[in-house]
């Protein structure tokens, strides 16, 4: 199912977060970025095999893609890096296998490059250091501008773009299939790449971690580019080119792509520091009686990975969130202050937020919503971070009157449907004049 990350920028970035039916522990997961003009769902083929496999995948529609923010603002490198940065961090992901094809892989290239911490491994499909040629924003504003939209038929779409995926990636509407990119959109994406003009050798250069280059026989990606990228880290670069394929090699030889991908990742140690050290602190603060809890916590906070240790802390307050949430109003706060005060004097961001929003679980679960004296709590109902909307559907006890709210106001499709399943039996009133004097209205 889509689920939905509001960025600090305000861009909608759609995501799929699967978890495997038989979970490896020591397969990292694995996060998927398409190129230019795609869409997640190229990604099918490929995450089937990978949840077989064990591993947790998470794909998603880049900025100005899909289901995401179609015309953002900011298009540049830099902005995707902090998109891929803030879902790993929302997702709680540990050092995470990034596998980016085409502009996805130079999106993953300059993640690794700038956040060694949060990229176990880099794998790049097609996908090079060497920046772009001066002609490429021209060929891809003609490419745009020879598609015959609205597509009559899928077979039809199939037949022009090459692929099946791509005909799904089309919004198809009674009088066909609809591009689901902005053209001036994409042109701009391109164009931004001449902002690094000699290329991203120098992030290259930088890049730390085991890394498989993936050349198709067929593709764009030239040999003398490869046989550079491996001359300038030839300790942890591995060259391969996948036959019977172009630039789509996700698309043309899947199972190729997946075979190398599979041995690559296999090859990888299979317990990095950071990971150990991860798994750890989550198994140390699970286990840890509640005096100890809090000195653990500021602990973990002083490892030199801060994203790590921000990672594992947030995993925990997840947890005990989720088993303190109806506890006594006394209970809360005690925990909730001991907590706020062992992030220290500069806490994190993120983790203050995530208390911030078990605290209003809490009240919302132990609080009475229909009396008018106490509306105060409510005020941030329909102004809520994806994340606590989605919460509140999931969690027991949320009164029924939320669940109405979130069922007609909620800013997703999956908040607004997992709140109409849930919500209890209670007459909408109970809540929405409560609501009225905010001056809270709809979300898309």
């Amino acid at each position: 199912m889509t689920a939905y990350l509001t960025t600090p920028d305000g861009t909608r970035l759609a995501y799929r977060d699967h978890i495997p039916p038989h979970p490896d522990p020591t397969a990292p997961p694995v996060v998927l970025l398409h190129g230019l003009a795609g869409h997640l769902g190229e990604w099918d083929d490929l995450t089937a095999r990978l949840l077989t496999d064990g591993h947790r995948v998470v794909r998603y529609d880049a900025r100005g893609h899909g289901d995401s923010t179609r015309t953002p603002a900011d298009v540049t490198r830099r902005a995707a890096v902090r998109d891929a940065v803030n879902l790993l961090t929302h997702l709680s992901l540990p050092p995470a296998v990034l596998l980016g094809q085409s502009l996805g892989g130079l999106t993953a290239l300059l993640t690794a490059a700038a956040h060694p911490s949060r990229v176990a491994s880099l794998i790049l499909v097609e996908a090079g250091p060497a920046g772009r040629t001066p002609d490429l924003p021209a060929q891809i504003a003609h490419w745009l501008d020879s598609w015959p939209t609205p597509f009559p038929s899928r077979a039809e779409a199939t037949a022009f773009l090459g692929h099946d995926k791509w005909a799904d990636g089309l919004d198809w509407r009674p009088d066909g299939g609809h591009a689901r990119v902005d053209r001036d959109t994409m042109i701009a994406a391109v164009e931004a790449l001449s902002l690094s003009p000699d290329g991203y050798w120098e992030q290259w250069s930088r890049i730390t971690c085991p890394t498989l280059v993936i050349r198709a026989e067929r593709g764009m990606l030239r040999q003398e580019e490869a046989e550079r990228m491996h001359a300038h880290r030839p300790a942890d670069t591995t060259l391969t080119t996948v036959p019977n394929a172009a630039h789509d090699v996700h698309l043309d030889n899947p199972t190729a792509l997946y075979e190398a991908t599979r041995t690559h990742i296999r090859h990888l140690d299979p317990e990095p520091a950071e990971h150990a050290r991860y798994a750890e602190y989550v198994r140390a603060l699970a286990e840890a009686p509640p005096a100890e809890e809090l000195a653990l916590i500021r602990r973990i906070l002083t490892d030199p990975d801060r994203q790590m240790a921000v990672a594992a802390v947030i995993r925990h307050l997840d947890r005990r969130g989720e088993a303190l949430h109806a506890s006594p109003p006394a209970t809360w706060q005690k925990w909730a202050e001991g907590v706020r005060e062992a992030l220290g004097p500069t806490p994190p961001a993120f983790l203050l937020t995530r208390l911030s929003e078990w605290t209003y679980v809490h009240t919302l679960t132990t609080s009475d919503l229909r009396d008018p004296s106490n509306p105060s709590h409510l005020s941030h109902l329909s102004t809520a971070s994806d994340w606590l909307q989605r919460r509140l559907t999931e969690t027991p006890g949320v009164p029924g009157a939320v669940l109405t709210y979130l069922a007609e106001h909620g800013r997703t499709r999956r908040v607004r449907a997992a709140a109409g399943r849930g919500r209890a039996d209670e007459p909408r009133g109970a809540l929405l004049p409560l609501l009225s004097s905010t001056g809270e209205g709809d979300h898309p």
